[in-house]
């Protein structure tokens, strides 16, 4: 499956032999049910985007409840790789938006969908590695109770997953706008004290110098850009928190739209 993640994109190459390579599949079906290895399979076929061994062990199930029950459990995969999840998840967090598509028409997928692993993380957060737009808005349509579910990490919903990545992952900003208008998400991130907290998005968006994740938490989720904002000595605005990474450009990009945000004239 490694290789044909590695070929399928190909044009140039011939991928009739690989079908032919696929259907041997059938030929473990006992094997995969009585040693318990049909989920492991599915996963790792979800994981390599390898969507003609999913077809096929789908439609094996179809008519074979003992292959159904199989691809269908709902173990623990990640006591030692963290990154480890269900199909649904395995799909999400390699971005194979088209093997997820598919997994999620499937009878009884519901437990992988609904599937965290051992520190709590669900497929939300597991899509926030790429931040697919598309991913997240149809994870919300087949699973909108998951939005603003915390890891094991108190208030770690997949909102604050997100803005944590925003700077370096392309798409985060439009997936926090679905989270936030498709999703209704919580902006706070479940938090309630009047102040705002350390860790609530919008304060990490400010602290981090992203001023477009900070415009679509205030603009879509409502946040109240006053909350990440001082008046110092001097009457003037300034960010309450010090910049994780100072810019002065940035800073003052950041700076400039809460302050418009917020009706406040620098």
């Amino acid at each position: 499956m490694s290789w044909w993640a590695d070929v399928r994109y190909d044009k140039s190459r011939d991928l009739k032999g690989w079908e032919d390579l696929f259907d041997l599949v059938a030929d473990i079906y006992d094997e995969l049910i009585r040693k318990e290895l049909g989920n492991e399979l599915l996963c790792e076929a979800a994981n390599y985007g390898c969507l003609p061994i999913v077809e096929r062990l789908f439609k094996e199930a179809a008519h074979n409840p003992a292959m159904r029950y199989e691809l269908l459990r709902d173990p623990r995969r990640d006591p030692l790789r963290p990154d480890k999840h269900q199909s649904v998840g395995q799909a999400v967090w390699e971005n194979h938006i088209e093997v997820l598509r598919y997994l999620l028409q499937q009878d009884g997928i519901e437990v992988h969908l609904r599937h965290r692993g051992s520190s709590g993380l669900n497929v939300f957060h597991k899509a926030a590695r790429y931040c697919n737009p598309e991913v997240i808005s149809l994870l919300i349509s087949h699973f909108r109770e998951g939005v603003d579910q915390s890891s094991n990490h108190p208030h770690w919903t997949p909102l604050k997953e997100v803005v944590f990545t925003s700077l370096s992952v392309p798409g985060s900003t439009e997936s926090a706008r679905i989270l936030l208008v498709q999703g209704g998400a919580d902006v706070r991130a479940g938090y309630t004290d009047e102040r705002s907290v350390w860790y609530e998005p919008l304060r990490t968006a400010a602290r981090s110098g992203d001023a477009a994740m900070c415009r679509v938490l205030v603009e879509a989720g409502g946040a109240d850009p006053r909350s990440v904002l001082r008046t110092g000595d001097d009457g003037r605005p300034s960010l309450i928190d010090q910049m994780s990474n100072p810019s002065v450009e940035r800073g003052s990009e950041v700076l400039d739209t809460l302050c418009s945000l917020a009706g406040i004239h620098r």
